[in-house]
């Protein structure tokens, strides 16, 4: 999601059609040059058999980015020289720009944003759909307004999964990069104590306290700006071995250089659980997590991308 909107008074929307094989490289570039989020529609048809059930079809799907206007000509033959040098196995098409005012950004939004079901038992709905929940599902009302962290895009529901999995009843968490606040909330309803939510954009954080208050969690967690070192939030309490788990679900190269700062914030035998990196990065996480002692407990995937598990020994 866009993080500074509210200052903007349009956009270019370029979307770009990829095999599916190919969006995680794709994915992975364009968040490495932008902050400001994207969004990806696989091609599908709707089952009509299946409450909400829907087939992969063989076909492109479409990656749509965003960024401010003006984007020059130059700058979009720089973009595209860059994509070409990408390794992909199919060709990148002509790419399609078109312009956003911002006043039409909240609705646009909504045309990508459904339904998801997630894990076991975890239901993201919209604010402004209704679902009733089955027994036993846990739904998180999300609206995701300027952050990023819609629970469409498989590193937010693989952190769930993980969190379904992993967290225990009256754990501690840090949620690093907190975004709309899904993965607090979803701690949350898995039974932690506590959450201690930040993030290094001042503008999401006000995004984090809505939807918690949707969620009728905002009791349980604590949000302000920062990150882990010296910029940690002062109202916080000391980040010294504070967290029964700890979720990142930022980039590779954020994650490889908090790792000595992700394990102090960790108690003993925490977990780290991390995330928004394609699978290519996997090993070289890992390899930095194991020399600072840490034990790979878990590796999840899903359409390109990863989620490590690992506790801090």
């Amino acid at each position: 999601m866009l993080s500074n909107t509210a200052n903007v008074s349009s956009w270019f929307e370029i979307s770009i059609q990829a095999n599916p094989k190919d969006v995680p490289v794709i994915c992975d570039f364009l968040s490495n040059i932008s902050t400001n989020g994207m969004t990806i529609e696989p091609a599908i048809e709707l089952l009509t058999d299946i409450d909400f059930g829907y087939t992969y079809l063989n076909k492109p799907s479409t990656i749509r980015t965003y960024t401010e206007k003006p984007f020059t000509s130059k700058e979009r033959i720089n973009f595209r020289k860059k994509l070409n040098q990408l390794t992909l196995s199919a060709k990148i098409p002509r790419i399609q720009y078109r312009i956003i005012e911002n006043h039409d950004w909240s609705n646009e939004w909504k045309k990508y944003y459904n339904i998801q079901h997630v894990g076991k038992n975890i239901v993201i709905c919209p604010s402004w759909l209704k679902y009733q929940p089955r027994k036993n599902e846990k739904k998180i009302t999300l609206d995701p307004g300027a952050a990023f962290g819609t629970g469409q895009h498989p590193t937010s529901q693989l952190c769930l999964i993980a969190l379904e999995k992993h967290l225990q009843k009256q754990n501690t968490v840090i949620d690093l990069g907190c975004g709309s606040g899904i993965l607090s909330i979803g701690a949350i309803f898995f039974g932690a104590k506590s959450i201690y939510a930040l993030d290094i954009d001042a503008k999401v954080i006000q995004v984090t306290i809505e939807n918690a208050k949707k969620n009728h969690t905002l009791s349980k967690i604590q949000v302000a700006k920062g990150t882990l070192g010296n910029h940690w939030p002062d109202q916080f309490p000391s980040q010294a071995s504070l967290a029964d788990i700890l979720i990142a679900n930022i980039s590779t190269n954020t994650i490889l250089d908090l790792t000595v700062l992700i394990k102090n914030a960790l108690k003993n035998e925490g977990l780290a659980i991390l995330s928004g990196f394609i699978n290519e990065h996997t090993h070289e996480i890992q390899t930095k997590l194991k020399q600072l002692n840490f034990k790979i407990v878990d590796t999840l995937s899903d359409s390109g991308w990863t989620c490590i598990v690992a506790m801090k020994t």
